[in-house]
């Protein structure tokens, strides 16, 4: 992702600070989507967020989010993860590129999720 928009991600997000995010700009949005659900988990508990980004990464077309959770409230890590997943899920349909209507291509060496017009430039 390029350093402007992982910028933008720290500025809103504090727990994204120390994030580098290996996957394309096309999901820029998608983590952004993301990272403001995990942050309206701790709101109504009144708790700081507190999660651990451990890595944001593309693997086998999919938007991976690894992290570690409060030990504060243990229903956040559900909650965080039923939201991770979902991303991942949408993940396989937005190019990674672009952010584009995509799907998840595995017909070459690479298994990556891209919409028409990158999957032919690629």
């Amino acid at each position: 992702m390029r350093a402007e928009l992982e910028l933008k991600l720290k500025n809103e997000f504090s727990f994204m600070q120390d994030v580098f995010c290996e996957c394309g700009d096309g999901w820029y949005e998608l983590l952004r989507q993301l990272c403001a659900e995990v942050t309206e988990v701790y709101r109504p508990k009144g708790l700081e967020v507190d999660i651990e980004i451990a890595q944001i990464k593309e693997k086998y077309g999919l938007l991976c989010f690894y992290y570690n959770t409060s030990k504060k409230d243990p229903t956040i890590h559900n909650i965080i993860s039923e939201i991770a997943e979902k991303y991942e899920k949408k993940s396989e349909k937005v190019c990674e590129e672009c952010g584009a209507v995509g799907r998840l291509r595995n017909d070459s060496s690479w298994i990556r999720t891209l919409c028409d017009n990158c999957w032919e430039s690629a």
